[in-house]
C-alpha cells in the first residue's frame, strides 16, 4: 500500500483497502445516503506520486468518460469520476469476489488445474466484453475506438 487508508474519498467511505497497481490504487467503499440508503462500489484513485502529472491525469478522466459510455454485463460500471484532494478518482460498481490471478494462485496453492468449462467460460466472458468495447459507439452513433491495453489475470 503506498499511503494511509483515507477514511473518505469524495463523498464515499472507505471501508477497506483492496489493491494497487502502477498508477492507481483501489478502495472498498460505501455511498451513504437519505433515509437508509447505502450502495457499496469500488473506488479507484490515482497514486499520489501521479497526481501532478498532466498527461497522466488527462489518460485517466478519459478512462472515466469512455467507460461511463459502457453498459455490458461483463464491464464494470463507471458511476462518477470526482476530485478528492485535488485527485482525480473514479467510482465503479464493486464486484465482490476472486479476479482471475487470485483464482488462479488457489488452483496453484491446492496443486489443481482450472477446469476447462470454467477457463472457456472466463475466456468467452472477456471475449464478449471485449468485443462490446471494441464496437462500441457514443451518443452520436460515433465509434469509439476503444483498445483495451490492460488485459490481464488480475483484471478479470
Amino acid at each position: 500500500m503506498s499511503s494511509p487508508v483515507p477514511k473518505t474519498i469524495g463523498r464515499y467511505q472507505i471501508v477497506d483497502w483492496l489493491a494497487v497497481g502502477g498508477m492507481a490504487e483501489l478502495f472498498k467503499a460505501t455511498l451513504m445516503g437519505d433515509h437508509g440508503f447505502e450502495k457499496q462500489v469500488a473506488i479507484k484513485k490515482i497514486l499520489p506520486h501521479l497526481a501532478q502529472d498532466r498527461s497522466f491525469i488527462e489518460m485517466f478522466i478519459d478512462e472515466a468518460r469512455i467507460t461511463a459510455q459502457l453498459d455490458h454485463r461483463n464491464i464494470v460500471a463507471v458511476f462518477e469520476l470526482g476530485t478528492d484532494a485535488d485527485t482525480p478518482y473514479i467510482a465503479m460498481q464493486y464486484v465482490d469476489g476472486l479476479d482471475v490471478l487470485a483464482l488462479l494462485r488457489e488452483c496453484a496453492r491446492a496443486q489443481i488445474r482450472l477446469p476447462s468449462d470454467l477457463a472457456a467460460l472466463i475466456a468467452r466472458d472477456v471475449l464478449e466484453a471485449l468485443d462490446y468495447a471494441h464496437n462500441a459507439i457514443d451518443v452520436q452513433g460515433r465509434a469509439l475506438s476503444i483498445v483495451h491495453r490492460d488485459i490481464s489475470p488480475g483484471n478479470v
